[in-house]
């Protein structure tokens, strides 16, 4: 199996060749790498136009060359298969909850997810038991026991492509002049994005099932990866 993420980075001629071929990576090879026997699953498929992650890595970029991509991606660095993060998971989900008891909106939207009409000293209590305390919070809880674990999250090849060139036309600040498009790539609609999650068995305020229920509503409403306010990154869940 060709290693993706070396030749994004450092062989696009090659990249370009093998995308443009049907690039095709099979599910057992994709399980090899990811899969995390003890996890739960929580599968989506990625909706039109696509999935962008890893839009933040940099490389350098060649004089001249408007065939080179202009934004980075996200591959595992060892079997340079693309991933989203267990830690990208885990913020995407994290950022519905209320901040304070002033958010009225993120309240509400708990609320619904849940089905239950909590406050918010039981939102927060859920967050922190399940996600763990944030940076500047003292730790309440002895021990981690109580959180749930967030694994990397894989692509399967389920649709006629894998992955295929994107742009992005940003227009800056003159409005008069022609936008210069940025290159990319994308996980081609109709592929199917695997979250895996590892409920701890600390049932006392969301059971596992109710905390599965939570987070795969969480992910449709928000999506993941980058430009979701533009269209990327929705997702909808199978099963």
């Amino acid at each position: 199996m060709s290693n993706l993420g070396y030749q994004f980075y450092s062989r696009q001629d090659e990249f370009r060749y093998l995308i443009q071929n049907g690039f095709a990576v099979s599910h057992k090879e994709i399980e090899a790498a990811f899969s995390i026997d003890s996890a739960s699953r929580l599968e989506f498929n990625v909706e039109y136009p696509g999935l962008l992650i890893g839009l933040g890595y940099l490389f350098p970029k060649e004089a001249n060359n408007d065939a080179q991509y202009n934004l980075g991606f996200s591959f595992d660095h060892t079997s340079g298969l693309p991933y989203l993060p267990g830690s990208s998971v885990k913020g995407v989900l994290r950022s519905v909850f209320p901040k304070s008891g002033e958010d009225t909106s993120r309240i509400q939207f708990i609320q619904a997810m849940t089905g239950r009409e909590l406050d918010y000293n039981e939102i927060k209590k859920i967050e922190i038991t399940y996600f763990g305390p944030r940076t500047h919070e003292v730790e309440t809880r002895s021990g981690k026991k109580s959180q749930d674990t967030f694994y990397d999250s894989y692509i399967l090849h389920t649709g006629d492509s894998y992955i295929l060139d994107e742009y992005i036309t940003p227009h800056g600040d003159d409005p008069t002049k022609n936008p210069v498009p940025i290159k990319m790539i994308k996980i081609a609609p109709e592929n199917r994005l695997v979250v895996q999650i590892c409920f701890s068995a600390d049932e006392s305020l969301l059971t596992q099932e109710e905390r599965k229920n939570l987070f795969t509503g969480i992910l449709e409403f928000t999506g993941a990866g980058a430009k979701t306010n533009v269209g990327f990154g929705h997702l909808s869940s199978i099963g």
